[in-house]
């Protein structure tokens, strides 16, 4: 596996992004990284942001927005989605409509980090593959993966970049190949939207939980 050459990717970590509040002011995250189309006009077509989690609070609600949490911290909280509870430890995601009710309450005393994915629905969809891997990996934008955030343990560019716990690699039009070692990874994945997607709007409004490989 080799590195594009023309590859202008880039290593963001949180501590170097500004804190900004959630649109409903109860709580702060640090946009990590987003793509616009100019036919959203302001819109968004994607966004990954990781926020701060200190105390049971409620999600803004984002219509026409899909949305994908990840827990990225060692802790447990609890989503309640339009009522039902979910349970996330490390690497675990829920996925639900930005219309829906969700409400965060704190399992443990510390604090936590959860990573949003938000796609616009009738621009994107997307999804996130939480994996531990250990080797090579390479991450091609042409199969739709447009950043890969580490969870826990530790990763490196071929060009000797490192990405520590919490930080971000976010593609640009040329495949990358990471080096896990032992490695959590939230790998993100967006594609455009296609009419006459059979189940597109079905997915959106479903709530779907998943555990990362490896991962209890």
């Amino acid at each position: 596996m080799t590195q594009s050459s023309s590859s202008k990717a880039r290593i963001v970590r949180p501590d170097n992004v500004p804190r900004i509040p959630w649109i409903n002011g109860a709580g702060y995250t640090r946009q990590i990284g987003s793509r616009r189309d100019p036919a959203l006009g302001d819109g968004f077509m994607w966004r990954l942001s990781l926020a701060d989690l200190n105390e049971d609070s409620a999600f803004s609600c984002l219509p026409g927005i899909d949305r994908i949490f990840t827990l990225a911290s060692t802790g447990n909280v609890e989503l309640s989605i339009n009522g039902q509870a979910h349970r996330l430890g490390l690497g675990k995601t829920a996925e639900f409509p930005g219309e829906a009710d969700v409400h965060l309450r704190m399992a443990d005393q510390s604090p936590q980090l959860g990573l949003n994915l938000m796609t616009n629905r009738n621009a994107a969809m997307g999804s996130v593959s939480t994996k531990r891997l250990d080797g090579p990996v390479l991450l091609d934008p042409r199969s739709g993966v447009v950043a890969v955030t580490v969870l826990d343990g530790s990763a490196s560019l071929s060009s000797r970049r490192r990405l520590d716990p919490l930080a971000t690699l976010i593609l640009d039009t040329g495949a990358e190949e990471l080096f896990a070692r032992n490695c959590l990874l939230a790998i993100v994945t967006v594609r455009s939207a296609t009419k006459g997607i059979s189940g597109q709007h079905g997915r959106a409004i479903s709530v779907r939980l998943r555990h990362a490989a490896g991962v209890n």
